[in-house]
C-alpha cells in the first residue's frame, strides 16, 4: 500500500475564511524570521540528499503500522532553483538546502474547499539557537474565487543535542515544533501543534511526532558524490 510521505506538511489546512493581517504576522510573502537569531553558520548538512540515498521509516497510525523508502532520485530545478527529488515509487517531495536554510516545495493542489497554489516553505533553519522562531503563510482561493490565508508557526525546540530513534543514536538533532493558525478578521485563531520534526546532522529527517501519528527512521543509506 503506498505511503503518502509528505513528512514536512503533514496536513491539509482547510480554510474558510477571508484574507487578513494581526500585528504579530506579516503576509506580504516570504516567511517571517525572528530578530534575535543571528549567528554565524556552523558547518553542517541535515539534508544530506545526494542522489541514490536511501531512507526507511516506520509510519504509525492510531489504528495500523506501514512502512516505506524514500530513495533520492535526482533533481530539477523549480523557480530557477535546484531541488533533490525524493520519491517512495509513488509520490515524489522536492527538498533544497541553501546556506542553512532548508526549503520544502509544495506542489499546487485543490482541496474540498479551496485552488492552493504552489509554494515554496521553509522547514528548518539550521543556526537558529534553542527557540528560535519563523513564520509563513498558507494562501488559497476559494472555488467562488474569494481569498483564503492560513499561518504555518515554527519554534525550535532542540538544538543540535542528542536523539535516540528506533535505538539509534543521532548526536546533533535539530527539533522543530510546527503550529498551525486561521486568519480571520485579522485575529489569528490556533489549530494547535500540527507535529513535531527531528532531523539528524549529516543523516537528514528521523522522526515526526503528532496528534495522529509517527514517522520514524529506522535505517538509511547514503551515496557519495
Amino acid at each position: 500500500m503506498p505511503i503518502f510521505f509528505r513528512v514536512f506538511l503533514p496536513v491539509i489546512l482547510v480554510l474558510c475564511l477571508t484574507t487578513a493581517c494581526k500585528k504579530e504576522y506579516s503576509y506580504e510573502g516570504g516567511p517571517v524570521k525572528s530578530v534575535d537569531t543571528v549567528s554565524t553558520p556552523e558547518v553542517v548538512n541535515y539534508a544530506p540528499y545526494t542522489i541514490g540515498a536511501v531512507y526507511n521509516y516506520m509510519y504509525n497510525t492510531q489504528t495500523d503500522t506501514f512502512y516505506y523508502s524514500v530513495t533520492v532520485i535526482g533533481d530539477t530545478l523549480i523557480q530557477g532553483k535546484t531541488f533533490f527529488i525524493q520519491s517512495d515509487g509513488y509520490n515524489k517531495q522536492y527538498n533544497r538546502y541553501s546556506e542553512g536554510v532548508y526549503y520544502y516545495f509544495e506542489p499546487a493542489y485543490t482541496s474540498t474547499t479551496s485552488n492552493h497554489p504552489a509554494a515554496i516553505r521553509p522547514v528548518l533553519y539550521d543556526y537558529y539557537p534553542l527557540n528560535g522562531h519563523w513564520s509563513d503563510t498558507v494562501k488559497a482561493t476559494t472555488f467562488s474565487g474569494s481569498p483564503e490565508t492560513a499561518l504555518l508557526d515554527y519554534h525550535i525546540i532542540q538544538k543540535a543535542t542528542p536523539k535516540t530513534v528506533m535505538g539509534n543514536t543521532y548526536s546533533k538533532v535539530i527539533g522543530v515544533k510546527q503550529d498551525g493558525y486561521l486568519i480571520i478578521e485579522g485575529k489569528a485563531y490556533s489549530l494547535g501543534t500540527i507535529g513535531n520534526y527531528y532531523y539528524a546532522d549529516s543523516v537528514g529527517f528521523v522522526e515526526k511526532d503528532s496528534p495522529t501519528d509517527t514517522i520514524r527512521l529506522i535505517s538509511y543509506s547514503l551515496k557519495t558524490q
